[in-house]
C-alpha cells in the first residue's frame, strides 16, 4: 500500500513540472504573431497594478508571465550617459526630433510637479490620470503607482491605460525583449559598434545638418589665402561644450580651436580673452593678438557649468542666473506659470530670430 502511495506521488511530481511548462507558453511569446496579436495577447493577462509598473521608467519583472525587468532610462540619444565605455556622441536631442516616432515619456519628476509644486492637480492619482490621458505614456518618477487609485476614483479608465501601455509594448516587442535570444538580432550586436566609423559619420551628418547660420554680411565662405587668423572666446578650445549634458563621452574631441587648425595653412593666433561671465585679459593683450590677422573669429557663449538643469550658477548668485536657468532675457520670471510672454503662442513683442531663420546645410529662409 505504502509503496503504490509513493509510486503515485512520484507520478504527480513527474507531470507537474511539464503541465507547468505547457503553462506557459503564452502567444504572445512566439516570435511568428504579428505584434499587434502579441500586444492583444498580453495586456490582458497583466492586473492592473502590473500593467501601472510597466509604464515607468523602471519598468519590473514579471515572472509568471515570463516578463524580464525592463530600464528605460539611457541617455542614448546623446551617447549612453554615465557609461563606462567610449561612445560616439550624437547632437542633442532637437538635431534629432524630426525622426522621434512611438511613446511619449515625462521628463523625471515632471508628473510629481503637477501637485507638488506647480499645483495644477490636488494629489498623485489626479496628476497621473491626466498625463496617461494627455498620452504620456511613460513616467520617469512613482507617480504612476497611482493609477490604479485613480481607476479607482472613476478619474481614468483601464481600457485608457491599456492604450498607452500597448504603446511602451509596442517599442520593446520591437527591441525583441519577448523573444529568444537567438531571434532577437539587437542581442547580437557587437561592442565594436561603439565609436565605428559609421555611427561617427552619421553623428557628423546630424550635427552638419542641424545647424544654423544666423548671418552672413558676406564674410563666409572664408578665403584660401589668409597668412593669420586670430580665435577668440571661452569656448574656442573647451572640449566640455561640445558634450552638452546628459552625455557620454567619445574618445576624441575637437574643439573649434583644433578644428580650425586642421582646415588651413594659415597661422593661428589663439586667446582665451574672457571667463563665461568676466574678461581675463587687458585691450592691449587683445590687441596684440589680433594685429594683423586676415579674420577674427570669436567663440562664445555659455556652457554647462552656467547654465543647464540645475546647474552652478545660482550658488554663484551671478546677475541674470537663478539656479542654472537664464532670467534677464525679457522674459516672465522663471517661478511665473502663467505662460504669458512665453514661447511662440504666448510672446507679444517681435522676436530677434523668428523660429525658422537662418541658413542651414538644407534649405533657406
Amino acid at each position: 500500500m505504502e509503496h503504490s502511495f509513493l509510486k503515485t506521488i512520484v507520478a504527480v511530481l513527474a507531470i507537474f513540472p511539464a503541465a507547468s511548462a505547457a503553462a506557459q507558453t503564452f502567444p504572445y511569446l512566439d516570435p511568428e504573431l504579428g505584434i499587434d496579436e502579441r500586444i492583444n495577447d498580453l495586456v490582458p493577462r497583466l492586473s492592473l497594478e502590473e500593467k501601472a509598473a510597466m509604464m515607468q521608467y523602471a519598468s519590473p519583472a514579471v515572472p509568471s508571465l515570463g516578463i524580464p525587468a525592463y530600464n528605460w532610462w539611457n541617455e542614448c540619444l546623446h551617447g549612453v550617459g554615465r557609461s563606462q565605455d567610449k561612445v560616439t556622441v550624437f547632437p542633442q536631442a532637437i538635431a534629432m526630433a524630426a525622426a522621434f516616432d512611438g511613446y511619449v515619456t515625462s521628463d523625471c519628476g515632471a508628473i510629481d510637479d503637477f501637485y507638488k509644486n506647480h499645483r495644477t492637480h490636488p494629489d498623485a492619482p489626479s496628476s497621473a490620470a491626466d498625463a496617461v490621458r494627455h498620452t504620456t505614456d511613460l513616467e520617469c518618477g512613482a507617480v504612476y503607482s497611482s493609477l490604479p487609485e485613480a481607476v479607482r476614483q472613476g478619474l481614468i479608465t483601464e481600457e485608457e491605460i491599456d492604450e498607452s501601455l500597448a504603446r511602451l509594448l509596442r517599442i520593446r516587442f520591437r527591441l525583441g525583449n519577448f523573444d529568444p535570444e537567438e531571434t532577437d538580432i539587437y542581442s547580437s550586436i557587437p561592442y565594436s559598434v561603439l565609436e565605428s566609423a559609421p555611427h561617427k559619420a552619421h553623428a557628423l551628418e546630424m550635427a552638419e545638418k542641424s545647424m544654423a547660420l544666423l548671418k552672413n554680411n558676406g564674410i563666409l565662405p572664408l578665403g584660401e589665402n589668409m597668412t593669420k587668423i586670430a580665435v577668440l572666446g571661452v569656448n574656442a578650445d573647451s572640449p566640455e561644450v561640445q558634450l552638452g549634458n546628459y552625455n557620454g563621452f567619445p574618445s576624441e574631441i575637437i574643439t573649434p580651436l583644433e578644428g580650425i587648425s586642421g582646415r588651413t595653412d594659415a597661422g593661428i593666433s589663439y586667446l582665451k580673452a574672457s571667463d563665461y561671465t568676466t574678461g581675463m585679459e587687458s585691450e592691449g593683450k587683445i590687441m596684440e593678438t589680433i594685429r594683423d590677422a586676415d579674420i577674427v573669429i570669436y567663440i562664445g557663449g555659455i556652457s554647462p557649468r552656467l547654465e543647464g538643469e540645475e546647474g552652478d550658477a545660482g550658488k554663484e548668485k551671478l546677475e541674470g542666473f537663478l539656479g542654472g536657468d537664464r532670467t534677464s532675457i525679457m522674459l516672465p520670471d522663471f517661478s511665473d506659470y502663467s505662460m504669458s510672454g512665453r514661447t511662440y503662442r504666448y510672446f507679444k513683442g517681435k522676436p530677434l530670430y523668428p523660429f525658422g531663420f537662418g541658413l542651414c546645410r538644407r534649405r533657406a529662409a
